[in-house]
């Protein structure tokens, strides 16, 4: 299993740097931005303070839950595979684990709490 993913990381990995361009870069940077984990705990505890002010009870408590929940398990996942990025990752990511994505992680909780 180990070789795959390390033979499928080396393929995308290559294929992402033949098509990088600085707009594409300039891009991901911005949604690299917006999808940051402290951006989306910012929104989310002023939605959640909004939601208390309102006594909107169980829209708060979906909201908390899903987002601390995924950050707990984002955390500890990123202990457990402790995956490398690769060396010529973009230099606005930082150098902690690649796997698994708090970006997608944390967005996708904060849609998924938001859509619910």
């Amino acid at each position: 299993m180990f070789i795959f993913s390390s033979q499928l990381d080396a393929y995308v990995n290559a294929f992402m740097e033949r098509y990088t361009t600085p707009a594409l870069q300039s891009i991901a940077y911005f949604i690299s931005t917006v999808s940051d984990a402290e951006v989306i705990l910012i929104i989310s505890f002023v939605l959640i303070a909004y939601f208390a002010y309102r006594k909107r009870w169980h829209e708060m408590g979906i909201l908390f839950l899903s987002i601390g929940i995924t950050g707990s398990l984002i955390s500890l996942m990123k202990i457990l595979f402790n995956r490398a990025r690769p060396g010529n990752a973009l230099e606005i990511i930082l150098n902690d684990p690649s796997f698994p994505s708090g970006h997608a992680g944390m967005s996708a909780a904060f849609l998924l709490a938001l859509v619910y």
